[in-house]
């Protein structure tokens, strides 16, 4: 199916990637999703460089970044951890589930987790689904301690 779609080429190759690292990184197969995360960098870039990404796609790239920081740490510059913090800034005004759902995720990887709860609060009453993600189990965790404390 990846081969028939590089030939046929295909604007959503970046998410089938990025979503084939996700199973590979829950999987704990990091080697696979650094390469897929890689794989998909190349399709988001390549939109970005052609001036057609969307806020999404841009969110993607964001949070794709900061997801090989976390796998290795050494893939990811220090200077360009900052951009993308920046990028991420720029990003703010998400408002559809899946923008809302990678901008969470990024304050979380930035590690602004009060940030990130607002955001996921925020997806919760849009999207149920991205808001059970596995992926915010470190938001989970810190708001679950939060909510103990007070």
């Amino acid at each position: 199916r990846l081969q028939a779609l590089q030939q046929q080429g295909s604007d959503q190759q970046y998410n089938i990637w990025m979503n084939l690292a996700n199973a590979y990184r829950h999987a704990g197969a990091v080697n696979e999703a650094i390469a897929a995360y890689q794989k998909s960098l190349q399709f988001i870039e390549h939109a970005i460089a052609k001036g057609e990404a969307n806020l999404l796609q841009r969110a993607i790239r964001v949070a794709i970044y900061l997801d090989l920081a976390l796998l290795q740490p050494g893939l990811v510059s220090a200077q360009l951890q900052s951009s993308l913090r920046e990028e991420a800034l720029a990003l703010d005004a998400a408002a559809e589930p899946a923008s809302l759902h990678m901008m969470a995720l990024i304050w979380m990887y930035l590690g602004d987790m009060d940030k990130a709860g607002q955001l996921k609060q925020r997806l919760a009453g849009n999207c149920p689904g991205f808001v059970a993600s596995p992926d915010f189990a470190p938001l989970n965790a810190y708001l679950d301690k939060a909510a103990t404390a007070q």
